[in-house]
Parts: structure tokens; C-alpha cells; sequence
């Protein structure tokens, strides 16, 4: 059996080096003679002529004062008032010929124009139950779900529905626990497990599921200071 074997050619190509070397000899284009320097009145007053004359095509009026198309189409898009200068690009030396027909048309006075600020949005201030501070909607729910005759349950659901909202159940059993080791003998530990216990009788919607203190992550041993 005859083996055939196959042979790449690789092609011919110009080192990197005398790559760079070609581009480097390619000539620059120069920058235009007024590249760089101030802004005068008497270039204004060019883009002004050239748009009289009827002139559409801002390369050409970029070339006649020798500056370049970007900023010679920026300084003639300050010519025109404020609302117009996003205009197209062929639309901005059509409108800067019409301006110019109107004897109260101040291009001098129209370049100094700014925008407006943009209106400053602030949120919206929330009132009612969303408007409270969490400490005291923990204070007030307690008030509330601890009252013996609560005359608005309305109120009550309302109030457990934001305490769950904003997950505040865990700082209303803390602050449930703390009154009661305050007020009594027990330890830390059964103030805990007594409030979980208020907090599912007492406020509807809030009770935190198989309720136990260490799973919580209350450390037994830190009651509140006095």
C-alpha cells in the first residue's frame, strides 16, 4: 500500500516588522490650519455667510474657515436656539439661513443660551402604616395586638400585613420578649418562646412558622439592657 503524503506550501507573507515599517511611510493627513486654536467671531460670522449662500453641506463650511466638520457643525448647532440644536446635521445651516431672516435674530446673545436644569424628581412621601419608622411600627403593632378590646380589626390586619412586608416579625417578638423579662421572673429564654407564641395568637398573618428562639438565632444568654 502506497502512502501518500501531502505538502502545505506556506504563502508568502511580509514580516511584521516591514509591515510596521510600510505603514509608517504612508502620509498623514495634515490637521486643518485652524485646528486648536480659539474660536473667533469672525468664524461664527463664516458659518453665518455660508448659510446665507445657501450652503447645506457642513464639510464645505468646515473647509472654507479651516477648522474640522465636528466642531465646525457644534459651533453652528450653537448658533441656533436652545430647542433646535439636535437638529439633523442637514437641517442645522437651513435653519441658521432662516434664523437670519428675522431682523431680532442675536446670534452673539443666541450662543450664550443654556438649557434648562432638569427638574429635580423627588420620591414621593409615604404616609400612613408605609410612612412609619420600622421601631415604630414594631411599637405600635405591640400596642395594638396587645390591647384586650381592639375596636378596629381592620386596623390590626392592616398593620400585621406591614409587619410581614417589611419583615419586622422577628424585632416585634424581640420587642414582645423584652417587656415580658422586664416585667417578670422568667429567664430570656421563656420570654422568647412566650412572645413567638403572642405574636401567633395576637397579630394575624405574622406568626413565624414552628416557632423556636435558638433557631432564630437569639443568643439565650443576651437579654435587652435596662
Amino acid at each position: 500500500m502506497t502512502q501518500r503524503t501531502c505538502s502545505i506550501t506556506p504563502l508568502d507573507e511580509e514580516p511584521r516588522g516591514a509591515d510596521v515599517e510600510a505603514r509608517s511611510r504612508r502620509p498623514h493627513s495634515a490637521p486643518p490650519p485652524r485646528s486648536g486654536q480659539p474660536w473667533t467671531d469672525v468664524e461664527y460670522e463664516q458659518i453665518l455667510a455660508a448659510a446665507r449662500d445657501g450652503v447645506t453641506d457642513i464639510d464645505e463650511v468646515a473647509s472654507r474657515i479651516g477648522r474640522g466638520p465636528h466642531p465646525t457643525l457644534a459651533k453652528a448647532r450653537r448658533l441656533l436656539p436652545v430647542d433646535e440644536r439636535a437638529a439633523p446635521v442637514d437641517r442645522v445651516l437651513v435653519l441658521l439661513r432662516t434664523h437670519q431672516e428675522d431682523p431680532g435674530y442675536d446670534w452673539q446673545r443666541t450662543t450664550l443660551e443654556e438649557p434648562p436644569p432638569r427638574p429635580v424628581i423627588a420620591p414621593p412621601a409615604l404616609s400612613g402604616l408605609s410612612g412609619l419608622q420600622p421601631d415604630d411600627l414594631v411599637t405600635i403593632a405591640h400596642a395594638l395586638a396587645s390591647s384586650m378590646s381592639v375596636a378596629d380589626q381592620d386596623l390590626l390586619a392592616r398593620v400585621g400585613a406591614e409587619v410581614q412586608r417589611r419583615g419586622l416579625r422577628y424585632e416585634l417578638v424581640e420587642h414582645r420578649a423584652g417587656r415580658l423579662y422586664r416585667q417578670t421572673a422568667i429567664s430570656w429564654e421563656q420570654a422568647l418562646d412566650e412572645a413567638g407564641s403572642w405574636l401567633r395568637r395576637s397579630l394575624p398573618g405574622t406568626a413565624l412558622p414552628q416557632w423556636d428562639a435558638d433557631s432564630y438565632g437569639w443568643s439565650v444568654g443576651s437579654p435587652p439592657d435596662d
